[in-house]
């Protein structure tokens, strides 16, 4: 397990960042995380791989312990229609939306049972993983790292790191878990027992030796047929 003072490894969603806010919340967020015993990574920015960025993704979270899922505008939309030319029609002139990566990465997470922190930036469209239907409830924030200071933040926070921590003891012990193929004879009777191991050496003798007594009847008995 991540023990109490141990690194977590934790995946880092977030979109490239185009303004001076933006890079500077990020940057806040990396170092607080680090400050908290958690690593941040990030396809693209941290990490990189010459397989496609969706590949790199599902092989690099696979060894994470929790996710943070950040998600602010990329797009915005000017003048637009949701269900256009339907009878559900509805305006969304105004609208701000995400990368697409924020949900591809976000329901990666999910589909592995990652501990989420999801931080919404304010205004934003929120659909899927930055919806307030998932497990995981959002937090919709402004991008000012005094949010990291705040009191409410902190206790979500510490709640996530306590899951990310327990995800990691689970994924160790299963990573423990021992495989018979991966065994010796030696360690295999060690662990069994040698009483045991001779009683199973005698039993598969029996079993062969009525296998071979029933096979070389058959070809006596019914050999002239053939």
């Amino acid at each position: 397990m991540a023990g109490e003072t141990e690194t977590i490894k934790v995946f880092l969603s977030a979109g490239s960042a185009y303004t001076a806010e933006q890079e500077n919340f990020i940057s806040v967020l990396e170092d607080f995380l680090l400050r908290n015993d958690c690593k941040p990574v990030t396809i693209g920015h941290s990490v990189f791989s010459l397989t496609q960025p969706i590949r790199a993704t599902r092989e690099e979270m696979q060894s994470c312990d929790a996710a943070v899922i950040l998600a602010f505008a990329r797009y915005e939309i000017e003048k637009g229609a949701e269900f256009p030319g339907s009878s559900k029609e509805r305006r969304i002139d105004g609208s701000r939306i995400p990368t697409v990566w924020n949900q591809l990465e976000g329901g990666m997470a999910y589909g592995l049972t990652l501990p989420m922190l999801i931080l919404v930036e304010k205004e934003l469209t929120r659909q899927a993983v930055l919806s307030d239907r998932m497990e995981w409830f959002p937090q919709v924030i402004d991008l000012d790292p005094a949010i990291l200071k705040d009191k409410v933040f902190i206790g979500i926070f510490e709640d996530w790191k306590r899951r990310a921590r327990e995800h990691a003891l689970e994924r160790k012990k299963k990573s423990d878990k021992p495989r018979l193929t991966d065994w010796t004879i030696s360690e295999l009777i060690r662990a069994i027992g040698v009483g045991t191991a001779f009683r199973l050496i005698a039993m598969l003798g029996s079993l062969l030796a009525t296998a071979f007594y029933a096979g070389f009847w058959a070809a006596l008995k019914f050999g002239h047929l053939m």
